[in-house]
């Protein structure tokens, strides 16, 4: 009887054991299957933290199971397969790799042996390594697999040839895989990436057929939704928008799709624009704002409203509010890094903008007089013959670009641009020569005229390297260039604003005429300086030996000067200083000649209104250094010094070059540094930059890259090629245009 008893109970003890044994292995699928099917429901395309925790618990429960029972029970190597699965479904490739890798080493002659090198292989992949992938998926027929887990391997096969844009071939697998597989959801994707790839292939009638096989399969609404989108996409690109519209508007009544109502407006949105009718699409995307404040579709239809106000419209402003919307208000938007880069470049475009139109309205306070800082000309000839000459100078020295700058205007700044800032100077200098202290009161304007200037020429020519560097629109930089030539011909930046048109004229436009044109003037007006020493291919014949740069050059060109002062001959020494002063503006060697020829007048020709021109010449060049500072000392009314002489004696032959130096600290400048002897980077000038897709929009993988068409300003000809794809870049920047932005 007691043998009986104790025969029963260790009969009941084994059967609870392996009821908990069961349990706990049974209990570690079942969070297996929970984070499985939350991940395959789930529109985010990170790994969300409820779907971890049932991952980390199957985890938990596998080890209990191995640790307690040991790693030979009979359910040890599924336990060791479901950690690599778990692992690998988190995104812990490597420790998921490592799993598997033990599991192959430890279970010999287990069944799940294909089912191992199928994830390893998929984790290989993740960790690009391709070819350890390809090894395991061509070995994995050496074992005996189910039809499961062949047409996963022919899956991941035809995501390899997907990946690699070998596109045929990658069909070829996706096919083998529906062939033999009896799980509706592989055959769906194997379906949908057969649609994908011959949608690449531009073969879209074919893309359709697959596509809508997806909808006869029993699939997961997010799966059904991305083969749906594509389908539009393909009738979109063949043309048949009515049928697109109908198809869109049969999912806003179906509440199987309530979750992508947003995403659903927005491509009725998109399609509208496709078809031309620009003002219904934004007023759809207005009331996709309205309807939907928090969700995807609110902050694409912000993104694509940002970009028909900066392409369509030309409107930066308006485009910068609402890229700054959807950096604000969408922060897990796939639409803000993009959105934040657009914003970040119109932002660059609008400071300087804003700089400029400040710079214009200080010049016209100050025709008015509105400064506290006026300054008075003690001449002996007629003010207005003095300043006349002036302005004759600075208006005929480059003269003989007229023939070669003639290009059609911005139609906003820049079109007034060199008469109002003729006309402004003239009054200003005039205003200066006839007004007396006792006239003088306070006015608006706390910048002097000769910093004004400064400013507005160092952000005349930013604004043109901004449209040829950063947003690469390139009629618009040239525009800006031919300007800024027009009306600062004997800036520290004319070399490089020269060398830039000659740029475009040489690789952008193949204009070879207008290329070789500038290219002469270079030649002929700027040898010496680094654009010219790269057209030439060489310095100068003249003491080649010595000359290593242009400053070097300017610096015996300047003692050849002395030379002649020494002898008395005047006209010849102030010839040499005129063309150091003119070819070489940026150094410090130009700032001496400037004084030297103004001394020159003033001291030994005595040519007292020539004198009073040069220094005024050379304070409003170079009104930060000393020599400028000298100058305007010398032209201030007695009494009325502006600054104290520096007396410490400093060698200014040893001195840096110093105007480009201060053009850079001027007043509200400070934002975008110019370097007016760095020659220009042919290679940062990309105009084909890779377009990519808002995965949860039409969730394409890889795209080819497309050209913008040049007539409407966007991403491509089509809005489905330009308005749910992001440009990426810092950053940034579009390819070449027609459309002059202002």
């Amino acid at each position: 009887m007691y043998k009986i008893i104790n025969l029963f109970t260790i009969f009941l003890i084994l059967f609870i054991l392996g009821c908990a044994y069961y349990n706990t292995f049974f209990n570690a699928k079942e969070y297996y299957k929970t984070g499985e099917n939350k991940q395959k429901n789930s529109t985010n395309e990170n790994v969300s933290s409820d779907v971890r925790t049932s991952y980390e618990n199957a985890i938990k429960k596998c080890w209990k199971l191995i640790d307690t029972y040991g790693d030979s029970s009979d359910y040890a190597d599924d336990a060791l397969l479901l950690i690599g699965k778990s692992h690998y479904n988190i995104r812990e490739y490597e420790l998921s790799a490592k799993v598997l890798n033990q599991f192959l080493l430890k279970y010999l002659n287990s069944k799940l042996i294909p089912d191992a090198k199928l994830w390893l292989a998929k984790n290989y992949i993740e960790l690009e390594k391709e070819n350890e992938a390809l090894d395991l998926l061509d070995n994995i027929f050496d074992n005996k697999v189910s039809n499961e887990v062949a047409a996963q391997a022919f899956y991941i096969l035809g995501n390899l040839y997907f990946y690699n844009m070998e596109y045929e071939k990658a069909i070829d697998k996706f096919q083998q895989c529906v062939e033999i597989t009896d799980d509706d959801e592989i055959k769906g994707d194997a379906e949908y990436k057969t649609g994908e790839s011959f949608f690449i292939l531009e073969e879209y009638e074919n893309a359709l057929y697959h596509f809508e096989k997806i909808q006869k399969l029993d699939v997961p609404v997010i799966k059904e939704y991305q083969a749906i989108m594509q389908k539009v996409n393909a009738l979109s690109k063949l043309e048949r928008y009515e049928e697109a519209d109908q198809i869109l508007r049969l999912m806003l009544s179906n509440i199987r799709f309530q979750e992508q109502f947003s995403l659903i407006e927005t491509k009725l949105a998109n399609i509208s624009e496709i078809q031309g009718d620009i003002d219904y699409a934004m007023e759809l995307y207005y009331d996709i704002l309205k309807k939907y404040p928090k969700k995807e579709g609110a902050a694409l239809s912000a993104f694509y409203l940002g970009q028909l106000y900066e392409f369509e419209f030309g409107n930066f402003d308006s485009a910068k509010v609402y890229y700054d919307r959807v950096n604000k208000e969408y922060n897990q938007s796939e639409a803000k890094e993009d959105a934040t880069a657009r914003a970040n470049l119109l932002k660059e475009y609008l400071t300087i903008r804003d700089q400029i139109n400040k710079d214009k309205g200080d010049l016209f306070k100050l025709q008015r007089g509105d400064s506290l800082l006026i300054d008075s000309i003690a001449v002996e000839p007629s003010t207005e013959d003095t300043l006349n000459n002036v302005m004759e100078e600075t208006q005929q020295q480059f003269a003989d670009f007229d023939d070669v700058f003639k290009f059609p205007s911005d139609t906003d700044q820049d079109t007034t641009l060199s008469d109002t800032s003729n006309s402004i100077l003239q009054d200003s200098l005039l205003q200066q020569a006839t007004t007396t202290k006792s006239a003088q009161k306070k006015k608006a304007v706390t910048r002097d005229p000769a910093e004004v200037e400064s400013s507005l020429i160092k952000n005349s020519f930013a604004i043109a390297e901004y449209f040829l560097l950063k947003y690469q629109n390139y009629d618009s930089s040239l525009t800006r260039y031919s300007n800024f030539i027009n009306n600062f011909s004997d800036s520290v930046f004319t070399p490089k604003a020269l060398y830039s048109v000659y740029f475009l004229y040489n690789d952008i436009y193949k204009d070879d005429a207008k290329a070789d044109s500038i290219k002469q003037i270079i030649l002929e007006h700027y040898l010496y300086t680094p654009y010219g020493e790269k057209l030439s291919g060489k310095i100068s014949d003249i003491n080649e030996n010595l000359v290593k740069n242009s400053t070097e050059l300017s610096k015996i060109k300047y003692h050849e000067a002395e030379d002649y002062f020494d002898k008395r001959d005047f006209n010849n020494a102030i010839e040499l200083f005129t063309q150091i002063a003119e070819k070489d503006s940026g150094s410090i060697w130009a700032q001496k000649s400037r004084y030297a020829i103004a001394y020159t007048y003033e001291k030994y020709i005595m040519d007292t209104a020539l004198a009073i021109q040069s220094y005024q010449i050379l304070a409003n060049r170079y009104p930060k250094t000393e020599y400028g500072k000298i100058a305007s000392n010398k032209i201030a009314e007695p009494g009325d010094e502006i600054i104290e002489q520096d007396t410490s004696g400093q060698d200014t032959d040893t001195q840096n070059d110093t105007s480009a130096d201060t053009a850079t600290k001027e007043e509200g400048t400070d934002y975008m540094p110019v370097d007016p002897d760095k020659i220009i980077d042919i290679d940062m000038l990309d105009s084909k930059r890779p377009l990519t897709t808002f995965r949860n929009f039409d969730d394409s993988d890889k795209e080819k890259t497309k050209n913008i068409d040049k007539k409407i300003l966007r991403e491509n000809a089509e809005l489905i090629n330009r308005r749910d794809r992001k440009i990426f870049d810092s950053s940034q920047s579009n390819p070449d245009s027609t459309k002059i932005i202002n």
